[in-house]
């Protein structure tokens, strides 16, 4: 079986806020919505697991909007500059509600503790659908009985027209926030062989396979949805 080959932003770490809100339709709403829906699940000793965290910016929204709850965060990502970016940001946040593990882990080999939510925001797309299954399995497992994981995907339209339409829309939306064609090409070379996106249809099967029958689309815009997936 072929390898899957991972991927990284390592060498983007101190402009990834900046370059992810331009390359990302309704990004910090999408945030913001996590932050809010957050509340539904989390009391006084709760466990969250940001799966791919990048800079912890998800932890920051759930903060805003959870700010006496007692919540203990484990923060994963297989990149050390991101990490050390997180820890800059949540710095001033420490206090005697928050706790924070930063765990250096590739999340396909991570053993979850009991947990109360997880997030995945557009990390899945770089895992192979073997992989994709099993963290889906995993999460589930992990959950406790009502906890949620919610997970953002970049979703594949059905028809090739509309999903032309949203490839050129993206285009856009980048080429109107100064990213440079040239540098986003080098970065769709790299990612050939990467990056998987499914459809509708079956990223909610291959949910519903993992566990999760409790499921339904929080946020869409363009291609990029947000799942919420409750463990009954």
């Amino acid at each position: 079986m072929k390898k899957f080959r991972k991927w990284t932003f390592d060498n983007l770490a101190n402009r990834f806020d900046d370059h992810i809100r331009r390359s990302v339709f309704s990004y910090d709403d999408m945030q913001d919505l996590i932050g809010i829906v957050s509340q539904w699940f989390l009391k006084d000793k709760s466990t969250v697991y940001n799966l791919g965290s990048s800079t912890s910016e998800t932890e920051l929204r759930i903060i805003k909007y959870n700010p006496k709850v007692k919540i203990e965060f484990n923060c994963v990502d297989i990149d050390k500059k991101m990490l050390r970016k997180a820890r800059e940001k949540i710095k001033k946040k420490r206090n005697k509600f928050f706790k924070f593990n930063f765990l250096e882990k590739d999340i396909n080999k991570l053993n979850f503790k009991k947990s109360h939510l997880i997030i995945s925001f557009l990390t899945t797309p770089f895992l192979s659908s073997s992989e994709r299954n099993n963290l889906f399995k995993k999460s589930y497992k992990s959950l406790s009985e009502n906890g949620a994981f919610i997970l953002v995907e970049k979703i594949s339209s059905f028809d090739p027209h509309i999903q032309d339409i949203f490839n050129q829309v993206t285009e856009e939306k980048k080429l109107e926030n100064n990213l440079s064609m040239v540098n986003n090409f080098q970065k769709k070379r790299k990612l050939r062989g990467i990056l998987q996106t499914y459809d509708l249809n079956k990223t909610l099967l291959k949910l519903k396979n993992t566990g999760f029958t409790k499921t339904d689309i929080l946020f869409k815009s363009i291609s990029f949805t947000c799942f919420i997936c409750i463990k009954d």
